[in-house]
């Protein structure tokens, strides 16, 4: 996917290129085959998973922002959150 105000084309296979901005257009504009690849990327890098957390939570907290699609941040942000959960049961085991 060709993201806005971008210049090349960012891929979640590197992780390098998924800055905010990116992650931000994903989730407001992107389609099944990007939300694919950022789930698989937020799974595999946990730096990745702790920017998406973020920006969902920036995003639900301000609520003098006006954004498009607020049901998709709360999505992003429940599968972060259950990745964490996930994982920190993991490491108690």
């Amino acid at each position: 996917m060709i993201h806005r105000h971008l210049n090349k084309e960012s891929t979640c296979d590197d992780p390098s290129t998924l800055t905010k901005p990116t992650i931000d257009d994903i989730i407001v504009r992107g389609v099944k085959k990007d939300w694919q690849t950022l789930g698989i990327a937020v799974k595999h890098h946990p730096e990745i998973r702790e920017t998406t957390l973020g920006i969902c939570l920036d995003r639900i907290n301000n609520e003098d922002a006006m954004f498009y699609h607020p049901q998709r941040y709360h999505l992003w942000r429940n599968f972060c959150r259950h990745l964490q959960e996930k994982q920190n049961h993991e490491k108690i085991r």
